[in-house]
């Protein structure tokens, strides 16, 4: 993560900064970037670069957690703005963050997203305890019946992969908004129905 010079930092030099990470990572893989194009774009010298990171590794990952992080809490408002109906708000999110050219943040940053792992499933982090109350307050007024905390938890990360893998599946020329979003609601309705007749 980031060093405290970095931090130090006004918002919008910090915002500066990520802008330029973004675009050398959208347009090279980690392996082929070097500090020199960054600091040639950022107007700083090479030192300045590693007073703000340990090295590059450090600053993809900065980059990295940055857009999962504005992700995750676009998903919360997402939810928020349905009136907390999960699904509801799920597809919300999708409907706005769907890339639909290179130009898109959301492009860029998913693009990111998947050089750290070609199939974007979620590291299984520890949920904060505050986060997991309220995740199964969300459960139980969606009316999803889960045995325990671990179900619980384990839900959650199913969740975040399929809308993750659903924006993913909008990388590919090949899928339009509109595609994605049918693969999503049928996937959904083979979540909530199932898909056996009965």
């Amino acid at each position: 993560m980031p060093l405290q010079t970095f931090h130090n930092l006004d918002d919008e030099r910090k915002k500066e900064i990520e802008r330029v990470l973004r675009s050398v990572f959208f347009n090279k893989p980690l392996a082929q970037v070097h500090v020199s194009e960054i600091v040639k774009q950022l107007q700083v010298s090479r030192g300045a670069f590693y007073k703000y990171f340990e090295d590059l590794n450090d600053a993809f990952e900065y980059i990295v957690d940055v857009d999962k992080t504005f992700f995750h809490r676009e998903i919360i408002k997402s939810i928020e703005l349905t009136n907390y109906q999960l699904i509801d708000g799920l597809s919300h999110f999708l409907n706005q963050w769907i890339p639909e050219s290179p130009d898109d943040l959301s492009f860029q940053s998913l693009h990111i997203l998947k050089q750290t792992n070609p199939t974007f499933t979620h590291k299984r982090h520890q949920v904060p305890q505050a986060m997991l109350n309220q995740w199964q307050k969300l459960l139980e007024l969606n009316h999803f019946h889960l045995n325990d905390v671990d179900e619980a938890v384990i839900f959650l990360y199913f969740l975040m992969d399929l809308v993750m893998q659903s924006m993913i599946l909008a990388l590919n020329e090949d899928y339009s908004k509109e595609m994605v979003l049918k693969e999503f609601k049928y996937k959904i309705n083979w979540l909530v129905h199932g898909v056996q007749s009965k």
